[in-house]
């Protein structure tokens, strides 16, 4: 009896050791360097079981592989090594299994066919190659596992470039990168930071011949070798959790963004007044200050839209509360905002201050809403406000009280809400997050933070977003979060954290941008002039041209740096800036019609030059130039002291230029002169850009806003103008006007597609640039010449060398001839 007491003890002894040891592992951040370790094949095909909608595969022990198609073009492929497979994500919204394909197998092979792609799968050493048509387009080299960890070794096929990744430093062109994913507060980062504040593994495979993405929808620490290891190998793996990817095909970029943002969400249209200027520091305030800068905004007739509150306005930096000291009749305050057309965006913290009486504190601990660790303590960390709880995001009735937290602020008129901290962040922690062993509900499955960290951003953002959306129903509520995973584009609009004032930061906004972009993240910006100390004149122009063509156009700076408004420098400055502030403004109607877009098709405004012109090499790699829309060419300066730049111009277009309309042929290099009053703008030929007269906010003066048609070349083209309030949700109930221009030879008609939204502009002005003609018929009528644009009633003028034809606006089909 006591021999077996004592074997019995031995045996309780070794499991707790191993448990140890298991849990010591699964809580350990490693680098990217440190992934590859020991590895076991995912070994060969056992047996198959086919099902309806998909079929698994059997391996040695419990290692199981399953596969399914969520369309022609899609294929989910999961590896488990416990015979079980995950069937929630907190990425993809749209996992509609797809039952038409083909499964057959001989003695070598199994094959899955659809009308697009087929599968072929090695029993032997279990590999698989995916070919579109008769090309192939995928090759697995190896699948591999070791205790709780996978990785996908794949073959780099025909010069493949890859892009995406989410928020990345360094490179447009992401070859010969080595990348993690684990969410990080990254103050002050360089280009050679890796992580940084949100993780997006998903990535785009384009060559000329055809286009992949993967999404590897994994919320472990996951790991990314494109070519860094082996050159012409990449790799993807995890330290936890399945091997679960998306394999998506397409004939090109588009196509594969199209199929990405389906899977994982698209933006619902946010509100207007985003897409105008935005003013932020850390932080404004007392309430004296908050108004005497939004006078000063509109004594000085610069357009802007949004004053940003960071947590000064908080009592002691408890979110969710007022300083009565620093703000005595915020009320008041906001009103006066509004009254002048400002919108207020105040930031809100998920640390929760330890503190009876304080009541978001109080709620949440009567329903148990904040985060334990497994051995049932609350987790307690220093943030902002001192010790401080932190809500479980992934529970729905946490996501519910948190919603509550915001109608006080609501009630007070705060129009957006800026998500900050939310990595989750902590201060004074060698780690920079909450305990890895902190459990989360995480669908009912309880798991520890190594799992949801990735995620925890994004489900408080989403937390936001549902709370503001039940007790604000019919406006268009915006958040901004500093954090986010795969799909973080349905919830929020993103920036890219703490960047630092000089020139090689505003360098690198550009390829971060395009690639958050390329991931599905339409909505984007960076902090306009750098968080981190001050900018100089310079730079502060120079990063202010460019800010303009920021999907989301915020300037931010820390405490303790100098005042970052667009007078901040002297008058020279404040002109220049104004000039392209104004430009913004006019550009609204064509920036609005792209954001339209991309809330079908997920195509970001801000795009790398490769998403139109694939067939161009040249393009592949180019990340100081972008397309804004698909028919303005931005070409900024980015250097210190430099006033000319080299531009290529994409190949299958003439680009005008903005201010000379000197014209300049595609797929050649030109030097550009770029004085400091300057930033390169190219207009494609044969194309549409509506715009507005400038305004100081995006609403005012809409009943008697103009609505200009801008009509470049001679060659046939068509633009799709969208029309809305700009500020409800009517639109999902088909409240909107949808018109198509379209232009052939001399011939413009406009074909209304929706018309259940009447438009408020009173007038219409196509405006035919560079081109002088003398008669004009609208639909088979003669249109009088008249003077000017003052002259009462329709018809057309002169100006410069435009032609110019004013119209009241109509709802009904034109068509415009001219001769």
């Amino acid at each position: 009896m006591f021999i077996k007491y004592k074997f019995l003890k031995i045996i309780i002894f070794l499991l707790v050791i191993n448990s140890i040891i298991t849990f010591s592992e699964e809580f350990k951040i490693i680098k990217s360097k440190e992934f590859l370790t020991v590895w076991k094949n995912v070994g060969d095909v056992r047996y198959v079981s086919s099902k309806k909608d998909f079929i698994i595969i059997y391996h040695y022990g419990k290692i199981r592989t399953k596969i399914s198609f969520i369309d022609n073009n899609i294929v989910h492929v999961q590896i488990s090594n416990n015979n079980k497979f995950s069937e929630k994500s907190y990425a993809v919204i749209n996992n509609n299994k797809f039952k038409d394909f083909i499964y057959s197998k001989d003695k070598d092979y199994i094959y899955l066919s659809t009308n697009t792609l087929t599968l072929k799968i090695s029993k032997k050493n279990f590999n698989i190659e995916i070919y579109r048509g008769e090309k192939l387009i995928s090759k697995d080299i190896e699948i591999k596992w070791n205790g709780n960890r996978f990785y996908n070794k794949k073959l780099i096929l025909n010069n493949s470039k890859y892009y995406g990744f989410g928020e990345k430093t360094g490179d447009l062109v992401k070859n010969g990168f080595q990348m993690k994913m684990w969410n990080n507060d990254s103050y002050d980062y360089d280009k050679n930071t890796d992580p940084l504040y949100m993780s997006i593994p998903f990535f785009i495979e384009f060559n000329k011949e055809y286009c992949n993405g993967i999404l590897f929808d994994n919320t472990y620490q996951t790991y990314f070798d494109i070519g860094y290891t082996e050159k012409d190998k990449y790799y993807f793996g995890a330290l936890d959790g399945e091997l679960n990817y998306y394999f998506i095909s397409g004939n090109n970029p588009k196509e594969v963004i199209k199929s990405y943002t389906n899977l994982t969400g698209r933006i619902n249209l946010p509100p207007k007044w985003l897409f105008g200027y935005h003013q932020s520091r850390y932080s404004y305030y007392p309430q004296k200050k908050v108004i005497e800068l939004a006078k000063s905004f509109r004594d000085k007739n610069i357009p802007a839209d949004a004053i940003y509150l960071d947590i000064d306005y908080m009592d002691r930096y408890k979110s969710f509360t007022i300083d009565n000291n620093k703000f005595p009749d915020f009320k008041k305050m906001i009103d006066e905002l509004h009254n002048m057309g400002f919108k207020v965006v105040s930031i809100i913290d998920p640390g929760i201050k330890m503190k009876s009486g304080y009541n978001v504190y109080d709620s949440g601990k009567e329903l148990n809403v904040f985060l334990k660790n497994d051995k049932e303590e609350l987790i307690k960390e220093k943030v902002w406000p001192g010790l401080a709880v932190f809500p479980d995001f992934t529970n729905k009735t946490v996501k519910e009280w948190w919603g509550k937290q915001y109608i006080p602020l609501i009630n007070l008129g705060i129009d957006g809400f800026w998500n900050d901290m939310n990595e989750p962040s902590i201060l004074n922690s060698k780690s920079n997050t909450l305990p890895l062993n902190t459990l989360h509900t995480d669908f009912n499955k309880k798991s520890f933070h190594t799992k949801i960290h990735n995620v925890y951003g994004q489900e408080m953002a989403r937390a936001s977003l549902e709370g503001l959306n039940s007790h604000r129903p019919n406006y268009r509520n915006f958040i901004l979060s500093r954090s986010g995973y795969a799909g973080i584009q349905k919830y929020a609009g993103v920036w890219t954290g703490d960047n630092r004032s000089n020139f090689e930061h505003l360098a690198l906004s550009i390829p971060m941008l395009l690639n958050l972009g390329l991931s599905g993240v339409p909505i984007s910006g960076a902090d306009v002039g750098g968080f981190i100390t001050s900018p100089s004149k310079e730079l502060f122009i120079r990063w202010m041209q460019l800010g303009i063509f920021y999907p989301y156009f915020r300037n931010h700076t820390a405490d303790n740096t100098n005042p970052q408004e667009p007078w901040a420098f002297n008058e020279e400055t404040t002109k220049i800036i104004k000039k392209y502030i104004n430009l913004r403004y006019k550009l609204i109607p064509y920036i609005y019609d792209y954001i339209y877009e991309s809330s079908k098709n997920g195509i970001p405004l801000m795009r790398a030059l490769f998403l139109e012109y694939t067939n161009d090499e040249k393009l592949y790699t180019i990340e100081d130039e972008f397309l804004f829309g698909d028919s303005l060419l931005i070409t900024p300066v980015i250097k210190e002291n430099t006033f000319k730049r080299e531009v290529y111009f994409p190949k299958g277009n003439n680009w005008i230029n903005f201010y000379t309309n000197e014209v300049y042929q595609g797929g050649k290099t030109y030097l550009i002169n770029a004085p400091l009053d300057i930033i390169p703008i190219f207009i494609k030929e044969n194309a549409i850009i509506p715009m507005q007269d400038i305004v100081q906010y995006i609403d005012e003066n809409e009943n008697n806003s103009p609505l200009y048609i801008n009509i470049y070349g001679d060659e046939d083209t068509n633009h799709i103008l969208y029309l809305d309030d700009g500020i409800s949700k009517n639109y999902l109930k088909g409240v909107f006007t949808n018109i198509e221009i379209k232009k052939q030879k001399n011939k413009i008609s406009f074909n209304i597609k929706n018309i259940n939204y009447i438009p408020k502009n009173k007038n219409l002005y196509i405006v035919l640039k560079n081109k002088s003609v003398k008669n004009i018929l609208i639909n088979n009528s003669k249109l009088n010449e008249i003077k000017n644009k003052q002259e009462k009633g329709i018809g057309f003028y002169y100006k410069n060398k435009d032609t110019i034809i004013k119209l009241k606006f109509f709802i009904k089909n034109i068509e415009i001839q001219y001769f």
